[in-house]
């Protein structure tokens, strides 16, 4: 299966509202008074001018670039977001890693230590009856884009 692009859309900031602009697709323009009907408004239109279904335009990839006039701040923010991105990849990663320590022989609580977890919530992760050594050997495939 072929990946889906992903659409850079720059949001600008204007005195009556937003802008968004697909790099991609020049005649892809919104504008709105508030970001938050902004965001939605160009996920559809993307949707639109390719072809897509409206129940398919929440799967549209697209890589936001936010100026709101203030380079320095903006640029905080972009830090924030792909900060964001990754800590939510992080209870995936976590599974995999603890599963591979446990079937590797290690101790709940030795795992807990390694990955700064509680033992309670390393026995949710990687209950110990259930995991075998073939778990150690998870590819870097399986874990999530970013944290291998």
């Amino acid at each position: 299966m072929l990946d889906s692009p992903t659409f850079k859309v720059v949001v600008t900031q204007r005195p009556d509202g937003w802008q968004a602009s697909v790099a991609d697709l020049p005649h892809v323009d919104v504008v709105e008074r508030a970001l938050a009907p902004l965001l939605l408004a160009i996920r559809r239109a993307i949707g639109h001018a390719c072809g897509l279904p409206a129940a398919h335009h929440d799967t549209i990839a697209i890589e936001f670039r936010f100026d709101t006039g203030d380079p320095a701040l903006d640029a905080e923010a972009a830090t924030v977001r792909a900060h964001r991105a990754l800590f939510a990849t992080l209870p995936d990663r976590g599974t995999v890693l603890a599963r591979r320590y446990r079937a590797a022989g290690l101790s709940g609580p030795d795992i807990a230590e390694l990955l700064d977890l509680s033992p309670q919530r390393v026995s949710q992760m990687a209950p110990r009856s259930t995991h075998t050594r073939a778990d150690a050997d998870l590819t870097r495939e399986e874990v999530p884009h970013g944290l291998a």
